[in-house]
């Protein structure tokens, strides 16, 4: 009985440890400058927060994948660790089925959570786990929780490029005015020159 509650003891300081952690971790990607920081960049950070705090079950490698607006296609962000992800169509297929699907794939040994917004996966959060691996409750609650930070992240960064795409196109149709203009301006100074003359 002093064993089993000497273990007992010991598993809830465990858990109080890595809630803390896990608290510590939630608070610094918070805290992540979104002003210059690339996309790709907050997502290394990201991966190096978590594998920081739960390395000892998750290993050291992952990666981030953003899924393509048009076409639905998984696009590599960013990635940790020696192996990072597979790129053999395995690991492609796991994690176009955690885009498609906006669901958790365990299988493999690869851990795809999907970053969701908008009632859709918006990317993959993709870790390299052991085979025999099964995350405890409150490892995939925190997991999600980090895809969550990222979600308004790849909002932010949409928004940007579909508004820079907004400011070129509507720099370029000032430009087409302007030039239309001027070519009026000149056959009518042309026109009047002539009936001047």
């Amino acid at each position: 009985a002093y064993v089993r509650d000497l273990t007992k003891r010991k598993n809830a300081e465990e858990g109080i440890r890595q809630a803390r952690s896990d608290r510590g971790i939630i608070a610094a990607l918070l805290r992540l400058p979104l002003g210059s920081a690339s996309f790709d960049q907050i997502a290394e950070k990201a991966l190096s927060l978590v594998f920081a705090g739960r390395g000892a079950t998750l290993g050291t490698d992952g990666a981030v994948f953003l899924v393509d607006d048009p076409s639905g296609e998984l696009k590599p962000s960013a990635r940790r660790g020696r192996g990072a992800i597979p790129r053999d169509t395995t690991a492609q297929r796991l994690c176009a089925q955690a885009a498609r699907n906006n669901e958790v794939v365990l299988a493999d040994g690869l851990y795809c959570l999907p970053i969701r917004g908008d009632n859709k996966a918006l990317g993959i959060l993709a870790l390299s786990v052991p085979q025999d691996y099964r995350p405890a409750e409150t490892e995939e609650r925190f997991l999600l929780a980090v895809a969550g930070i990222l979600a308004p992240v790849i909002g932010r960064v949409r928004a940007e490029e579909a508004l820079r795409r907004a400011i070129t196109a509507h720099e370029q149709a000032i430009e087409e005015k302007t030039a239309a203009f001027a070519q009026e301006a000149d056959r009518f100074g042309a026109v009047e020159g002539g009936a001047a003359g």
